[in-house]
């Protein structure tokens, strides 16, 4: 049977599924990358600027970076007019494109729409940096890109002209519906080869998205005044019109945006990110250069930016495994990126090793799972009581010290090496109470060395003393 003959209705729908498989087609051969993700630098987001060049272009960034000039003080825009602070500012900053921006405006003129040559040989150097990562397409990608779309629009329109022909000969001229369907298809099929990043790019910027979503909630708490790199890092990930420019009226009439960058804080605790991990880093210098010691860090989405920021001074990043069973697939692929970018140890805070009933299987398999997925460099629990007779008591309890606790710990943390593949390091329960039925007076963790077999963990020790409480680590048994 003749397709051609097919009445109205019946046409319509056939080429309808036509238009689907053929895009669908083209979007999975696009979208075929993705699985095979090439090793990423560990630096792509330490730089906002090569994330906003990423989804934006060269405009983008250089205004990501513009803005970042005025909100630290060292350029100054007045309605049109940008000019350099002071003469010092260049050497103020280190980031190429930064420097160059202020090259240009060391004396006040009008804001460039394009960029000079010497600004754009900059972001090409960063769009080189995103090829070379597989996040931007090549030359030659384009060309497979448009040629892609080209056989699909070639399909679509020769399909319509013959349908075409075929109705005007027989006297049919309802043809809108079969137009308005081409027009719809390839006008998807030329968008969908447009779009600026490949498919790794796109999931890149997905999966930032979903680590700074928290940023993105509190954009108007975001501090102005160049304290922390975060108006940066937003505008880089969720593009400019996710700042807010109110009280800056010069800006705004800059780049024409609706919104504003709050400049005050309103008592948000959340808003102090990059100080606080600064901080960290800061207080622990000490430490880092002291033997095998390393300076980690929990992950928390409120802390997000400045973990980026500070990326140099952290040696790992602490996952709570609760906060991820369970979650989507979004989610999971954010964290595989993180993992990517950091050392990763995964902490959990449920299990409950140390009492002498068996610890709850899918508990352990969730564990298992997320270990697997995203491969750190350990994983760990606390030694703790958290149910008894059945009873949830809601909380990490020291365990008494006695054999019978001590040999359920060593069941149950071999029952969790075996389903997990690897052994846990376990973090004692610091308390200054004595269970009246201990039977030793040193914690749960040394009695074990006198009873067998006992796994080879690692020991992750809170020290309880009439003092703040501290935390060392001691080596593997």
């Amino acid at each position: 049977m003749n397709p051609y003959d097919l009445n109205g209705p019946e046409f319509l729908g056939l080429y309808f599924l036509l238009g689907l498989v053929l895009l669908g087609g083209m979007r999975w051969w696009l979208r075929r990358e993705v699985s095979e993700r090439l090793p990423l630098s560990p630096d792509m987001t330490s730089d906002p600027y090569r994330i906003a060049l990423l989804h934006g272009g060269m405009n983008e960034a250089i205004k990501v970076a513009t803005i970042s000039l005025i909100d630290r003080g060292l350029l100054r825009a007045r309605y049109d007019i940008l000019s350099a602070t002071n003469a010092d500012a260049v050497a103020l900053v280190k980031r190429p494109i930064e420097k160059e921006i202020l090259r240009t405006y060391s004396s006040p003129q009008k804001i460039q729409r394009s960029p000079n040559d010497k600004l754009f040989s900059i972001c090409a150097d960063y769009e080189n940096e995103l090829k070379k990562h597989g996040l931007l397409p090549s030359d030659s990608e384009k060309l497979q890109r448009f040629f892609a779309a080209f056989v699909v629009i070639a399909v679509l329109l020769t399909i319509t002209m013959f349908r075409l022909a075929n109705a005007f000969a027989h006297g049919r001229h309802n043809v809108m519906n079969l137009v308005f369907l081409t027009i719809v298809f390839c006008a998807a099929g030329v968008y969908m080869v447009s779009k600026r990043p490949t498919a790794r790019g796109a999931a890149l910027l997905a999966d930032l998205r979903v680590l700074f979503e928290r940023l993105k909630k509190r954009a108007a708490l975001v501090r102005g005044g160049g304290e922390t790199s975060e108006l940066a890092l937003l505008a880089a990930v969720f593009g400019m019109q996710s700042l807010d420019l109110t009280d800056l009226p010069d800006v705004t009439r800059l780049y024409s945006q609706k919104r504003a960058i709050v400049v005050e804080v309103q008592g948000d605790v959340e808003a102090v990110t990059v100080e606080a991990v600064s901080a960290v880093a800061v207080a622990a210098e000490g430490v880092v250069d002291n033997g095998p010691n390393r300076v980690g860090i929990g992950w928390r989405d409120s802390l997000a930016a400045g973990i980026v920021a500070n990326r140099d001074c952290i040696d790992i990043v602490e996952i709570i495994a609760e906060d991820y069973y369970g979650a989507s697939k979004a989610k999971l692929s954010a964290l595989n990126r993180l993992a990517g970018y950091f050392p990763i140890t995964v902490h959990g805070v449920a299990m409950g090793l140390a009492p002498t009933i068996p610890v709850l299987p899918d508990r352990v398999q969730k564990m298992a799972r997320l270990v697997a997925s995203l491969r750190p460099e350990s994983w760990s629990e606390h030694l703790a009581l958290m149910r008894a007779k059945g009873v949830k008591i809601g909380h990490l309890a020291a365990p008494p010290r006695t054999p019978a606790s001590v040999q359920g710990a060593i069941i149950n943390i071999n029952r969790a090496q075996q389903i997990v593949g690897c052994a846990p390091m376990l973090e004692n329960i610091a308390t200054l109470i004595a269970h009246r039925q201990a039977q030793w007076t040193k914690h749960i963790g040394y009695a074990t060395s006198s009873v067998r077999p006992m796994p080879a963990c690692c020991w992750i020790c809170t020290i309880c003393m009439p003092m703040p409480v501290t935390s060392t680590s001691i080596q593997p048994r």
